[in-house]
């Protein structure tokens, strides 16, 4: 797998930005404080996470702050207090059916498959 593990801390002092910001980085990751995120992503991922980002900010006035931790890095994050860093899961079952996620999307495995997706396609667990 090519996955890496990123720490993104945001500084942003207009609440709609940092809020835009906030959905933005959730549909990539964890939020694990007001913030901060941690994501697992591969690099064409992280490409377009990080785009993202900068379509949401005011360089001159916001500070956002990209941490690389590499392919291993939940596991050299110390957590005192807090639930601990753990990898996200790459699919999910409801219904009886398996879900993968292309692109930011959902779907069905048997419609991943059909659409030329592996079925072991990995995937974001978006926060409701």
């Amino acid at each position: 797998m090519d996955e890496r593990w990123y720490v993104v801390a945001c500084d942003i002092p207009d609440t709609r930005r940092r809020e835009a910001l906030a959905a933005w980085l959730e549909g990539w990751g964890e939020q694990v404080q007001r913030s901060v995120f941690e994501l697992e992503l591969r690099p064409a991922e992280f490409a377009r996470m990080l785009a993202g980002i900068r379509t949401r900010i005011d360089p001159a006035a916001d500070q956002v702050r990209v941490y690389h931790l590499g392919a291993r890095g939940y596991r050299s994050i110390e957590v005192p207090a807090g639930p601990p860093a753990r990898p996200r899961p790459r699919w999910f079952i409801v219904g009886g059916e398996p879900l993968v996620m292309q692109g930011l999307a959902w779907h069905s495995a048997g419609a991943a498959a059909r659409h030329g997706a592996a079925s072991n396609t990995t995937g974001r667990e978006r926060s409701q």
